[in-house]
């Protein structure tokens, strides 16, 4: 993902790529942004719980 996390904006080029990362909808990534904030671990750690749901 670069050394950036996905913006609060939801940019759409790093929301698409850090969504293909970790597996998720870019839908997913823009709720996880308006929950959690934009700290790519926490990020990252909420999409594995995410994923571990299905």
């Amino acid at each position: 993902m670069g050394r950036y996390p996905p913006s609060e904006t939801g940019d759409d080029y790093e929301v698409q790529y850090f969504a293909k990362k970790v597996g998720i909808t870019p839908q997913q990534v823009k709720d996880l942004i308006a929950k959690h904030g934009n700290n790519r671990a926490t990020l990252e750690r909420e999409a594995k719980a995410m994923g571990s749901d299905r």
